[in-house]
């Protein structure tokens, strides 16, 4: 099982999102929490060049995260889609 843990810059944009948009990001997260590694999920891809970082996509929303060890995954960032790419 992965533990999730929220880069504090991410936690503060999170607030700024609308209300449904919030509960979709924290229900994929809890998706995420049950997996054994992040590409178990279904929205989660790999980017290249590093080969711990890795992007899930929530509607609207990306989420940029970091594997730090081999359950340990920190959300990096979270940005409306036209921002994140």
């Amino acid at each position: 099982m992965l533990v999730v843990l929220k880069h504090p810059n991410a936690d503060k944009s999170l607030v700024h999102f609308p209300k449904k948009a919030r509960l979709a990001i924290e229900r994929e997260l809890a998706v995420l929490s049950q997996c054994f590694h992040p590409l178990q999920h279904r929205h989660i891809i790999k980017l290249g060049g590093a080969e711990d970082r890795y992007r899930m996509r929530v509607g609207d929303y990306r989420i940029k995260m970091r594997l730090r060890d081999e359950n340990v995954v920190i959300i990096v960032e979270i940005e409306h889609r036209q921002a994140g790419y």
